[in-house]
């Protein structure tokens, strides 16, 4: 079989809080005025990448979905963009807390918890040799997730709680 080649251009994907992705090729982005949201959404994301790299979708229910950029149809800023549970097929009430943007998997995840824990997780861990598109047990699910963050580089964090203790 042969292979369809992938254009490759550079882009911005967005994601909102309502779990929202779009993909805006930085050509049109030039020219387009503010991003359009459902009423009470808001950009929770903005990432410049390629449309070769991949994204992981992490959700409330500890799975993980994997797509390719390319997958995704190109948006504008007058869109609403692709509801991820939709496109991804997710369960029912699942909702998206977080994403990972890569090309090569290097980096890790940082979960955070209702119980105030955290832990990373080496991304390269959410690499499949198989194009599975779901992967269960993601990460741990003793507390509920609240966060989750993608470091693309080792760094100090700070956590500071809701009554300011760091």
């Amino acid at each position: 079989t042969v292979k369809e080649a992938i254009e490759n251009y550079n882009l911005r994907v967005f994601l909102s809080k309502d779990g929202y992705l779009k993909k805006i090729s930085l050509v049109s982005l030039r020219t387009s005025g503010d991003q359009r949201l459902k009423e009470g959404d808001e950009i929770i994301l903005e990432q410049e990448t390629e449309n070769i790299a991949e994204i992981v979708v992490f959700t409330d229910q500890c799975n993980a979905y994997k797509a390719k950029l390319s997958d995704f149809p190109d948006g504008k800023a007058s869109q609403l963009g692709e509801y991820l549970p939709t496109f991804l097929k997710m369960e029912t009430d699942e909702k998206v807390t977080g994403i990972a943007i890569t090309k090569d998997y290097k980096g890790n995840m940082l979960f955070c918890f209702e119980n105030g824990k955290m832990t990373k997780t080496p991304l390269e861990g959410y690499a499949t040799k198989t194009n599975r598109k779901r992967l269960t047990n993601a990460f741990a699910s003793a507390s509920p997730v609240v966060a989750v963050l993608q470091l693309e580089e080792e760094r100090d964090l700070v956590a500071i709680s809701s009554i300011d203790k760091v």
